[in-house]
């Protein structure tokens, strides 16, 4: 967890791979609209990033790839989506989910850099 209001970077990742299930659903007939998926800002973890109790953890040099990696995992997801739901075209949203794994995943490493980064700095992670 990092910050006064706690946030658990478990819940954080645990969310990311819901979506991830959901993607899934998606390439076997589940329905989603784009707007079903939420901007990186709008996404809880995202919601906490940029809000007040987060102030500080913007400022750690290690957030910066948080934060575009974030970005790109939400994107994919977007086109994900529309590949499949809009554009009926499978094998691009194929592609496109292998690349949103990919960059969760790199998402996943960014989080827990930032996290030691957090934890071997001043005011240390809890």
């Amino acid at each position: 967890t990092l910050g006064d209001k706690k946030f658990d970077l478990g819940t954080v990742k645990g969310a990311h791979i819901g979506w991830r299930a959901k993607l899934e659903g998606v390439m076997y007939g589940r329905q989603l609209t784009i707007d079903e998926v939420s901007s990186h800002e709008q996404c809880a973890f995202g919601k906490w990033l940029y809000g007040p109790e987060a102030a500080f953890v913007r400022t750690l040099p290690e957030c910066d790839d948080v934060e575009k990696i974030h970005k790109q995992v939400h994107a994919l997801a977007k086109q994900v989506v529309k590949a499949q739901c809009l554009d009926n075209n499978r094998e691009q949203a194929r592609q496109l989910l292998v690349e949103f794994e990919k960059t969760s995943n790199r998402l996943f490493v960014a989080l827990d850099t930032l996290f030691h980064a957090k934890a071997g700095g001043k005011g240390a992670a809890q």
